[in-house]
């Protein structure tokens, strides 16, 4: 995520890179967002060994990383 923000400010990357985090039954946890410059959203997540699509991210079910405003094209 740190290494995704200074991309972005160095103008190397045009999307948007955060911090994500929430808990659920399994616990809390953290992981790295980025949605690119066509508003497609990706996960890094070193934890869960995950890095793709948010829409791959819900088909594999290993973290629940939406966020109450995503599009609902993928639910």
């Amino acid at each position: 995520g740190v290494l995704l923000e200074l991309f972005k400010k160095e103008s190397y990357i045009n999307g948007k890179p955060s911090i994500d985090r929430n808990s659920t039954d399994k616990g809390g946890h953290t992981w790295c967002r980025y949605t690119n410059s066509e508003g497609k959203v990706f996960i890094l997540d070193v934890a869960q060994k995950f890095i793709g699509s948010l829409e791959d991210a819900i088909k594999k079910e290993s973290w629940e990383y939406k966020r109450p405003n995503d599009n609902s094209q993928f639910f």
